[in-house]
């Protein structure tokens, strides 16, 4: 493997002549060519030039391409460029694909990209670069993708942008796209791949329960205006400044154990709050803070993965936040890579990385790519010694805010923490279970149901279009629906059977001690009670069902895989009926 990095000088071809990688190439015609592109200019249109000439500099190259706020080369941030690499593949195959999100819906997309994963051979890794628009859910497109072989690596970013009036946008060598999936396929024997991330945001603070999330839009945390927490404890306010001032300052939670932010983009007037991801009802989360030393020390610590793994080229893609976070002294923490090997790159919108099975959206996270053909060569460069320190700059210091957080905390934690332990465990609309307690329950059946050798069943049911009872009647007769329909599920419960809402319109039922007869009926039964029951003025109310039976071997991520895919084909089928998964 051998790779080129260039600056594009965006005037006369003679000037972008690409003498050094021309010549390797006309060296090595077999050799297989990926250019990566990272555009920090707003004219999308002169892309697709770029992509041109390449094609005809290096025919049959294939091209990975995105709109980005901010480009990296040799280590080091350039601002409103284009930076172009171009790596050479010995015996690895390459291809790239852009799924347009307003032709298949994310998930369906996501099912075409792991069936075309499972069908090439020797796949080894998938990048993903979305296209960020309002409205496409790459987590959707994720769920389906992670299905594929767990030794497939699953990385990549959102794409990003300088100005509030541009797009972001995706493109390959076929076209571009502002509301498409790229992804890039890398198989081959003789390849091999390794991938760190980095966070070093710290949690501070009490604990706030999200009781009412939509995919990345928070309206409410404790039951009040999300944007209330910026506003109290570290005196933002919801002005122009506010996605400045508050970038630095995520919402920190665990999703399957694992640390993620999620960074506030916007705030509306009613202060709901525009993520750089998902959360869901139930979800704990506390504010983060960046602390500069455990910030390098993740940074250090993705270094040593990533130098002692001897790659042949790395890439970085890396959020805005710490772009703001580090200001000037941004090379710290990138430059390290290129004592490695030849870095390129650039800031994003959020960052993709596999970890185990699950596909994790992070934000104000570094992620480092390190590719390479064959075995290492020689021995690992030697580490790195670390250096400086963040430096505080601006009005409020990110220290007086956190004081300021410190003062207003500490004298409510006593009088909040008997009303969070209820809160933690409920959901605040319909009274019963949220997902953190459903989660709990589940371990605990599935703990006991593997002494007992007795697997466990688990519901997951969907309101069939949901969505145009609120944008019909209004969200106060959706809450009334969700209430009935939590109603009528908490009327079917007992000791061996719980419930508890899931997320939006979709509830999880957790059963032990059942048949698969069993469940068939009670599912039978519920869905026939919610179809009789009034809901007016809406005419009339159904639900998909998708059930799935656990395996000994599984755990609660499988087990919820299964089910999820279960109400897939419930909806498939038509929706208003039950689908029972296999249990492969």
């Amino acid at each position: 493997m051998k790779q080129f990095l260039y600056e594009i000088t965006n005037s006369t071809r003679e000037e972008n002549t690409f003498s050094e990688a021309v010549k390797f190439a006309q060296a090595h015609p077999d050799y297989q060519i990926l250019a990566h592109i990272y555009y920090g200019l707003p004219q999308l249109d002169k892309s697709m030039e770029m992509v041109s000439y390449l094609k005809e500099l290096f025919p049959g190259v294939k091209v990975a391409g995105s709109s980005s706020c901010g480009e990296i080369r040799n280590g080091q941030l350039t601002k409103r460029s284009i930076q172009l690499s171009i790596s050479f593949f010995e015996k690895t195959r390459i291809e790239t694909i852009i799924y347009d999100c307003r032709d298949k819906s994310e998930y369906d997309n996501g099912i075409l990209m792991k069936e075309k994963t499972d069908s090439t051979p020797f796949v080894k890794a998938v990048e993903v670069i979305q296209a960020t628009h309002s409205g496409l859910h790459v987590q959707k497109f994720f769920d389906a993708l992670e299905q594929c072989d767990e030794s497939v690596a699953i990385f990549g970013a959102a794409a990003g942008k300088y100005e509030d009036t541009s797009d972001t946008f995706v493109f390959n060598e076929e076209g571009i796209s502002m509301y498409g999936i790229l992804c890039v396929i890398y198989s081959g024997k003789d390849f091999h791949i390794s991938t760190a991330y980095a966070l070093g945001w710290k949690e501070l603070g009490h604990s706030m329960t999200v009781t009412k999330a939509e995919s990345d839009k928070l309206f409410e945390l404790d039951g009040e205006p999300a944007f209330n927490v910026y506003k109290k404890y570290l005196k933002i306010q919801n002005d122009e400044s506010f996605s400045g001032n508050a970038l630095e300052f995520p919402l920190m939670h665990k999703e399957y154990g694992i640390d993620v932010a999620r960074i506030s983009l916007k705030c509306s007037k009613e202060g709901t709050l525009l993520l750089g991801g998902e959360l869901r009802n139930g979800d704990i989360v506390r504010l983060g803070y960046g602390d500069p030393v455990a910030i390098l020390d993740a940074v250090y610590e993705a270094q040593d993965k990533i130098r002692l793994f001897q790659p042949q080229a790395i890439w970085i893609y890396s959020c805005m936040t710490r772009m703001s976070f580090w200001g000037d002294d941004i090379n710290s923490e990138i430059l390290p890579f290129d004592k490695v090997a030849h870095t390129s790159g650039f800031y994003t919108f959020g960052e993709y990385v596999r970890i185990g099975k699950k596909v994790y959206i992070h934000n104000a996270t570094l992620i480092a790519i390190g590719m390479r053909e064959n075995a290492p060569v020689g021995l690992p460069t030697m580490a790195l010694p670390r250096l400086m320190e963040k430096k505080m700059s601006g009005e409020i210091s990110m220290v007086e805010r956190l004081v300021s957080f410190i003062q207003a905390t500490t004298g409510e934690l006593e009088k909040l923490n008997h009303a969070l332990a209820k809160k933690a465990l409920t959901d605040e609309l319909t009274r019963m279970y949220n997902r953190r307690r459903i989660e709990e329950v589940m371990e605990d059946f599935m703990l006991e149901s593997k002494k007992n050798q007795e697997p466990i069943i688990v519901f997951l049911l969907d309101i069939d279009y949901f969505k145009q009872v609120n944008d019909n009647y209004g969200h106060d007769i959706g809450d009334m629906v969700l209430r009935k329909v939590a109603a009528i599920l908490n009327d079917h419960m007992n000791d061996d059977c719980i419930s508890g809402r899931w997320g939006g319109e979709e509830f999880m039922i957790v059963a032990r001690h059942i048949t698969r007869t069993m469940a068939f009926d009670l599912a039978e039964s519920i869905r026939s009670d919610i179809s009789k029951e009034n809901y007016d003025p809406v005419p009339s109310l159904t639900v998909s069902i998708g059930i799935a039976r656990m395996s000994l071997t599984d755990d609660v991520l499988d087990l919820y895989k299964k089910v999820d895919k279960a109400l897939y084909h419930a909806k498939k089928a038509g929706r208003d009926c039950i689908y029972f998964g296999t249990e492969d």
